[in-house]
């Protein structure tokens, strides 16, 4: 992990190979590592035809398939500010609203891999848990476009996503949106 280099470098490496080589009496070790959050095998563009629309409060519609496992403020998480949604590991998370993207980052206690959009009223919505994002900070999302794939990074029993829904920072129920 590397810490303190600015927001570009300061994040969790996979090393993908290492090589030594001895010559003359002496060793040198190379390697080659990624970051998770970039995309390393980005997938095809995705059709827009069927894009999914809706006509809920704030237009949202569900980020991903999946099994509700943990609602919103329960008795037993009463601070759990979202919804988790279960289902396999690279299953497709799309946006819940068409936005930017204005945060993506890795968070060891908690999140995770996750990334933040605007959507420009008000709303922004998170998704946490990720194995993979395929936006960029800055990027203009169409709803329903896929912008990450579920994982179980960070504080996290199990593969599922993370999905918060905030109107002028104050955490909202998802369920009342989506």
């Amino acid at each position: 992990m590397t810490r303190g280099f600015g927001s570009f470098l300061d994040r969790v490496w996979v090393i993908e190979s290492i090589t030594h080589n001895y010559q003359e009496g002496k060793f040198t070790t190379s390697g080659t590592c990624y970051s998770p959050m970039k995309n390393r095998f980005p997938p095809p563009p995705e059709s827009t035809a069927s894009t999914p629309t809706a006509s809920n409060p704030g237009g949202f519609i569900r980020p991903a398939e999946g099994r509700l496992t943990s609602g919103f403020r329960t008795a037993r998480r009463p601070n759990h500010q979202g919804v988790d949604i279960a289902n396999a590991t690279g299953t497709p998370i799309v946006a819940a609203a068409s936005g930017i993207v204005t945060f993506i980052d890795f968070d060891v206690g908690g999140y995770g891999n996750w990334i933040e959009v605007d959507h420009q009223n008000g709303f922004r919505t998170r998704y946490g848990h990720l194995s993979s994002s395929s936006v960029t900070v800055g990027q203009q999302v169409q709803q329903g476009q896929t912008i990450a794939r579920m994982g179980s990074t960070g504080r996290s029993t199990g593969p599922h996503l993370h999905f918060e829904i905030r109107l002028n920072g104050q955490p909202q129920d998802p369920e009342n949106y989506i």
